[in-house]
């Protein structure tokens, strides 16, 4: 009966040393460490969701389709009430309607008196960032767009 006394205190000895030497905050810590770099790693791969056709043709044609509305309010506005030095890009925009999803992807600037040109500047908000342009040119009737500094394309 000692003997057996003798044996269960050196489980129940060894039971807790083996507890003691078992760290759970620690284990948590590097299991939520492990977990944090492989969810990085994941989103490195993986990679920001691809648009689909439909939403890229979308955002490309936005500017165009804002800048022949522009053209067409400057030119209404320069033959019903002639167009006075003062009339901004701004006041432009509201006459046009221009949506508000479009105004947060560009900016608009209209250059000369009578316009010579109208261009579409995308800001940070813009799908492929901010910095791309597209250019109406009334000389040529064409569209040029600039990504970033590079040509893109003519119309």
């Amino acid at each position: 009966m000692a003997e057996e006394r003798l044996d269960k205190t050196i489980e129940k000895g060894t039971e807790r040393e083996s507890t003691k030497k078992f760290n759970l905050p620690l284990f948590i810590g590097v299991l939520v460490l492990v977990a944090i770099v492989v969810i990085v790693i994941m989103t490195i791969i993986v990679g920001p969701p691809e648009r689909t056709a439909d939403e890229q043709i979308l955002t490309e044609d936005q500017p165009q389709a804002a800048l022949i509305a522009l053209r067409t309010t400057y030119t209404t506005r320069l033959q019903t009430r002639g167009l006075p030095e003062d009339y901004t890009v701004e006041e432009a925009i509201q006459e046009t309607g221009i949506e508000h999803d479009v105004l947060n992807h560009w900016t608009f600037v209209v250059e000369g008196i009578p316009p010579t040109r109208y261009i579409a500047v995308s800001t940070s908000e813009f799908p492929d960032g901010e910095g791309h342009r597209v250019i109406y040119d009334e000389e040529t009737g064409e569209f040029v767009c600039i990504r970033r500094g590079e040509w893109l394309r003519n119309y």
